[in-house]
């Protein structure tokens, strides 16, 4: 019985189960889809054997699939392996589709209904595929009902499918009908499931898969793709390619390894697979790289002329530089983390960002110029090996910070944090206590040599030397960009962000011997005085009467304000000797 269930269902779905299996022979298009709406996608699909027809030469494209197909489709589209324990009474181990239900069940998008049943055999309908599109895809389900609302049966739409079929029909992968409906309802046809996971996985564009260890793209040279990339297997190497597209390392890879070298991505990278020794990047060029596997910590190794503009953590990761001659990885933001998650990191970085609670931070080797812990990340435990340096650490929740790594400059905004190293600069903020080097240091606690134990402190100087900035920090979307003086020069760069980017505080680092400062911003000229030799002004402050009320000011916003690049700041010493620098701003083109 079982084997006749297997053969019925290779049959009706041979159109489709070979999705994403890479490209092979030439295939004859079908002779029913001519003048079809979705004739030039089905004939995409076929061309690059991706989807094939019916032994009578039909593709039967208007014919509707049932929820276990969908199922099956969309696990092989995504790549997705990873399976989970599942309960559903009418979904038996000796199904044929039971390992595709486990798999939907590790990933999270498919729910049964009320009585406890999958009803694997019912056809899906177009409500049901929005459900599974949003869920899978994250899709931002919103109180705005904008995008169904040009349907002439929105009101029809059930409350439990409105936001995801709102959510799908907002981001392009569904629509409606030419008689502006929608039909929440009816069945999902064949040409409308290719269609549907066309968009959801390629975007709308084209997309090449590799589901087969193997080496990929030319010895020399360079193969460019005009499209998204998925690697859904472990072993896989990719060679000297260009991709136009997004690049998706999918959960398939499980805890094996993937080799990218001299590979460039203009789109968004994507690790949802990997292990402990995982993914290895030489000399590659990516944009935004997005790390989120569901078990595990992935490995992501950075080498030769390797350059990522920035990455997001959703999940822990062990991130590692060795024997670079690019600029390695850029900035790192970790947000959405799971409780426990581990941050290792060998190298040497620029921002490390935390706004999730009870992480583990490592920092194995090498050094981080900026490591915020943001008032979300309490309950974070950070150990510095010996052989690390943190050049500005900034606490704004209670935290753990302990090894015999160095740091230069602790900025501490909230109570309840132990440091067992002894910073060789304190700041705090107003009533906070913290623990360093088993002393309680206080705003009022002496400051001892080297940092041992005293909070404040600037870069030395006495009452007789003239007062100096020792450095300039921006903070732009929540991170700074920090520049140390030289010679009372100061370049901030914020050419990486966006002119859609707010620019929201000015600190400001001196000599021990600064009393006081003076900032002139769009015309204004701005007051603030050191504490322990730091300043901090926020945007809000500086623009007064001319306050717009946002958080601060826009880049766009400023390059349009500003009659020079240049902000003159003017440092007042105790001793009533004063020097004036001027701050250059590069922004955004």
């Amino acid at each position: 019985m079982i084997k006749f269930k297997v053969i019925l269902f290779n049959l009706a779905l041979a159109v489709l189960l070979s999705v994403f299996m890479g490209a092979g022979a030439s295939f004859a298009a079908p002779s029913d889809i001519q003048g079809h709406w979705a004739e030039k996608q089905i004939n995409a699909w076929v061309d690059k054997g991706a989807a094939s027809g019916y032994p009578d030469g039909s593709f039967k494209p208007d014919d509707s699939i049932t929820r276990a197909e969908f199922i099956t489709l969309v696990n092989k589209s995504f790549g997705l392996t990873r399976s989970a324990q599942i309960s559903f009474t009418d979904v038996s181990t000796t199904d044929w589709f039971f390992e595709q239900v486990c798999r939907a069940g590790a990933a999270g998008y498919i729910s049964g209904y009320g009585d406890g049943t999958l009803r694997p055999g019912n056809k899906i309908s177009r409500q049901e595929v929005a459900a599974i599109l949003s869920r899978l895809l994250k899709l931002k389900v919103t109180e705005n009902m904008g995008a169904i609302s040009v349907f002439k049966d929105a009101d029809s739409i059930p409350l439990w499918s409105k936001g995801p079929v709102n959510a799908v029909v907002a981001g392009g992968y569904m629509s409606g009908y030419p008689d502006q409906t929608y039909q929440p309802d009816q069945a999902i046809t064949r040409a409308e499931a290719i269609v549907t996971l066309d968009r959801a996985v390629g975007g709308g564009v084209k997309t090449i898969t590799f589901n087969q260890a193997g080496i990929f793209g030319p010895e020399s040279g360079v193969n460019t793709i005009d499209g998204n990339v998925v690697v859904g297997s472990a072993g896989v190497t990719l060679q000297n390619t260009a991709i136009n597209g997004s690049l998706i390392l999918a959960e398939g890879i499980g805890d094996g390894d993937v080799y990218l070298k001299n590979v460039t991505v203009k789109g968004t990278t994507t690790i949802k697979g990997g292990g402990a020794r995982s993914i290895d990047l030489a000399s590659c060029t990516l944009g935004t790289v997005i790390v989120n596997k569901k078990d595990g910590i992935v490995r992501i190794a950075a080498s030769g002329g390797t350059s990522v503009l920035e990455i997001k953590l959703e999940s822990g990761a062990s991130l590692e530089e060795a024997n670079l001659t690019g600029d390695g990885f850029g900035n790192i933001t970790a947000s959405g983390l799971p409780a426990n998650s581990v941050i290792r990191l060998a190298g040497n970085f620029n921002v490390l960002l935390v706004s999730s609670p009870n992480v583990a931070i490592e920092l194995v080797s090498g050094s981080v110029d900026s490591l915020d812990l943001t008032e979300n990340a309490a309950g974070t435990m950070l150990n510095l090996a010996a052989q690390a340096n943190v050049t500005t650490l900034t606490l704004a929740a209670a935290a753990k910070v302990t090894g015999q790594g160095a740091i230069e400059t602790a900025l501490v905004k909230a109570n309840g944090s132990t440091i067992e190293q002894s910073p060789e600069k304190v700041v705090l903020s107003d009533g906070v206590t913290i623990i360093i080097a088993n002393n309680v240091v206080t705003q009022s606690t002496p400051l001892k040599p080297g940092g041992a134990g005293g909070s404040g402190g600037g870069s030395g100087g006495n009452d007789t030397d003239t007062p100096k900035i020792t450095a300039v920090t921006f903070t732009v979307d929540n991170k700074p960009v920090r520049v140390e003086g030289n010679n009372n020069n100061f370049d901030i760069n914020l050419a990486g962000f966006d002119n859609t980017s707010m620019f929201t505080d000015l600190s400001i680092n001196a000599t021990s011997n600064a009393e006081k400062a003076e900032v002139t911003f769009l015309g204004i000229k701005k007051e603030v005085n050191f504490v322990n030799g730091y300043a901090n002004l926020s945007v809000k402050e500086i623009l007064g009467s001319l306050d717009t009320g946002e958080p601060g000011i826009s880049l766009k916003t400023l390059q349009s304000l500003i009659a020079s690049d240049e902000i003159p700041i003017t440092v007042y010493g105790s001793n009533g000797i004063y020097t004036t620098v001027k701050v250059k701003i590069i922004l955004p083109a």
